[in-house]
């Protein structure tokens, strides 16, 4: 995922909408209404173009949830909104501000969704807003924000525990396996 320079500059809470971005709340509503009229909702007079109804099924095909389509959003579980949701946000925008993109997933779910962040990334910015330590390794910078402050900034291979522990309050220890660094809390039982 690609983070451009300079972007808590001005502070967050003075920041203005990035122009073409596309954002992703923590939260997709819970409406009664289709999950295909969802997908083409815009403020506009005119019906959906034939490119973009094209466009908003490849995105829900591509997170496996195309057969959702008709149901509404009132039917579908948290994960399921929260895949159409990343879905919406693919169909526009240059930039991709993603709010807790695999909150609600199950692992294999946030695999798809960290799987098509990473290639969303050679076409577009994306910035994801996360807890999950899963997906860490797949940032190209990492920020780490505590009380609304900035608290460091490095890449992925510069994050170690002692700093994740100050961050989160909780010791972690480093794991190694299959080729990969995993940070894991440390539990003394």
């Amino acid at each position: 995922m690609k983070v451009p320079d300079g972007i808590l500059s001005p502070p967050l809470s003075s920041a203005s909408p990035i122009p073409g971005a596309t954002y992703l709340p923590p939260e997709v509503p819970n409406s009664p209404i289709s999950v295909e009229r969802f997908m083409l909702a815009e403020d506009s007079w005119y019906p959906p173009s034939r490119e973009e109804v094209e466009v908003s099924r490849k995105c829900l095909s591509e997170l496996g949830v195309l057969d959702l389509l008709r149901r509404r959003l009132d039917t579908l579980s948290s994960g399921e909104r929260r895949l159409v949701g990343i879905a919406k946000s693919m169909t526009k925008g240059k930039t991709l501000l993603l709010d807790e993109p695999t909150s609600n997933l199950d692992p294999s779910n946030a695999f798809i969704v960290a799987r098509n962040m990473v290639e969303l990334s050679f076409s577009r910015t994306v910035v994801a807003a996360t807890h999950d330590l899963s997906i860490l390794p797949l940032a190209n910078w990492v920020i780490m924000i505590k009380g609304g402050k900035l608290m460091d900034q490095r890449t992925p291979q510069e994050v170690e525990g002692d700093l994740l522990t100050t961050l989160y309050g909780v010791k972690f220890v480093e794991v190694e396996g299959a080729g990969r660094r995993f940070f894991v809390p440390s539990i003394k039982l």
